[in-house]
């Protein structure tokens, strides 16, 4: 029978549950939320000046797209256009 002997200098990595992993790693911003949130945004002040939240029907004109579309999406009630910018990035 062979043993061997590991030198106290190298790190032997513990085996971890993957949910753990999960658990330290942070959620990534997808790349394309800065551009589409400026778009947003422009277009949102051109239709609806001096407001932050958006109905579904207003979202959905800002947007282009039905309020079912939204509502699949998970968009109801007040919206925000930092919200239209996650879904849509």
């Amino acid at each position: 029978m062979f043993c061997i002997t590991i030198p106290a200098k190298f790190d032997v990595p513990k085996l971890v549950h993957p949910e753990r992993i999960k658990e330290k790693i942070m959620p990534r911003e997808k790349e394309l939320y800065h551009d589409t949130l400026e778009r947003i945004r422009k277009r949102a002040d051109e239709i609806f000046p001096n407001k932050l939240l958006y109905s579904q029907q207003e979202a959905s004109a800002i947007m282009g797209v039905s309020t079912k579309t939204l509502y699949r999406r998970g968009l109801s009630e007040m919206i925000t256009a930092e919200q239209l910018a996650r879904v849509f990035a």
